[in-house]
């Protein structure tokens, strides 16, 4: 016959299993299957050993019972999965509750985290993650988990004094120092006689050395520099180092000083003219529209600082000049080199032709010649806000005050 044999996961009961009765071999078959059949309902495995056997037919023979290990909950089985539970003595089909589980990922910046009840297959993974773990976030060249930091790593030779004071920065040494450079705020330096020392520190670009509008080649003595601007003026502000030549009136009775060569100008065709009563050389053009450096210039009229400036920048290239001149050897002229260029015999202007022998006309020798007041370089001694011009309508001397606006007439060489 044959003989069930225990299965320890495998349920037991003689309701469930009927007797087998001696000689009955179709019942002995029916009843090994019936086993089976409860086996994989139950959940039991069943090996090899545990099947059923085939002993000698023996009446004598005891019959052994199945016997339940404790049987599976629906906490135990996966989800949608069917097992038999056996029930006040009868076989109940179940369905299981334990839910599939995918991949699982912490929360963000957790170090542990947990992870939960639930069946997994084997090719789920778990996964510890952290918004912070980026390169920028790590060491130049470290890696880790996969991430290769790129964040710099501190450099540089510089100290505490080399650094603006309580601001902090970092070296190859050392990170958070704080910076001990001196603020000095905004500087101002005025030149004098004696060099000055520029105090150690952080200066904050506003400062300024100080100028000078007067500073320029036409207000220091030829051959002397000072400030590195070379002086090209022969005389002063008050009298020539030698007698300045006075021109002829034309009236025999009056005549006195030298006689006036002819012709008196000679035009130079570069852009320039030259007196060869005097040996001043001035610009062909009495009224160039160009400025120099940005200079604002209404209608011709400049400020006398302006006027300053703006002569002593004029070189070749500009106001029609092709003399190859540079920066620095044209000027203001002052009130008697203005005054030279008056002829007494003429009005409206009072300026006279190339060959001194009658009134100017248009690019006889000058051209653009106004008949209105023109800059001096001299400074009035009575109020030195103000500066002396020339009237050229008449040829009569005035002063006004600096800032005004009047016409320019640039000049070099000197008596």
């Amino acid at each position: 016959m044959f003989q069930v044999m225990k299965a320890s996961s495998c349920p037991s009961s003689r309701r469930g299993l009927a007797p087998a009765k001696p000689g009955s071999q179709r019942v002995r078959w029916a009843l090994a299957a019936r086993w089976l059949l409860l086996c994989a309902g139950s959940g039991g495995l069943i090996g090899g050993s545990a099947l059923a056997q085939e002993v000698p037919d023996s009446a004598d023979a005891p019959e052994q019972e199945a016997v339940a290990a404790g049987p599976a909950t629906v906490n135990d089985v996966l989800a949608g999965k069917t097992f038999g539970v056996l029930v006040n003595g009868k076989w109940t089909l179940k369905t299981g509750v334990v839910p599939a589980r995918t991949n699982v990922i912490g929360a963000d910046g957790a170090v542990l985290f947990p992870i939960p009840n639930g069946f997994y297959a084997g090719n789920k993974t778990a996964r510890a993650r952290d918004a912070n773990l980026v390169a920028g976030n790590l060491r130049q060249g470290v890696r880790i988990f996969g991430v290769i930091g790129t964040a710099p790593l501190a450099t540089g030779t510089a100290a505490p004094a080399h650094v603006l004071s309580g601001v902090t920065f970092s070296n190859a040494a050392a990170s958070g120092q704080i910076g001990t450079m001196p603020n000095r705020g905004t500087q101002t330096i005025t030149p004098g006689v004696a060099a000055k020392p520029i105090p150690l520190g952080y200066h904050n670009g506003l400062g300024r050395v100080a100028g000078d509008a007067d500073l320029v080649a036409g207000n220091i003595k030829t051959g002397v520099a000072i400030f590195g601007v070379t002086g090209a003026y022969s005389g002063s502000s008050a009298t020539f180092s030698a007698p300045f030549p006075s021109a002829k009136t034309g009236d025999p009775a009056e005549d006195s000083g030298v006689d006036w060569p002819n012709p008196r100008f000679t035009d130079q065709t570069n852009g320039t003219v030259t007196d060869n009563l005097t040996g001043l050389v001035w610009l062909k053009n009495a009224n160039c529209e160009d400025t120099v450096g940005g200079i604002i210039k209404i209608g011709g009229r400049l400020s006398w600082n302006k006027a300053m400036t703006w002569a002593v920048n004029l070189a070749s290239g500009k106001c029609g000049l092709s003399d190859g001149s540079a920066a620095g050897q044209w000027r203001l002229p002052n009130i008697k080199e203005l005054s030279s260029l008056v002829d007494a015999r003429f009005f409206n202007p009072s300026v006279p032709n190339t060959a001194g022998t009658g009134q100017w006309a248009e690019g006889q020798p000058f051209t653009a010649v106004q008949a209105e007041h023109y800059w001096s370089s001299t400074t009035c001694a009575a109020d030195s806000s103000g500066a002396w011009l020339v009237y050229i309508i008449s040829g009569d001397v005035y002063w006004d005050g600096k800032s005004h606006g009047f016409f320019v007439w640039p000049v070099r060489g000197g008596l």
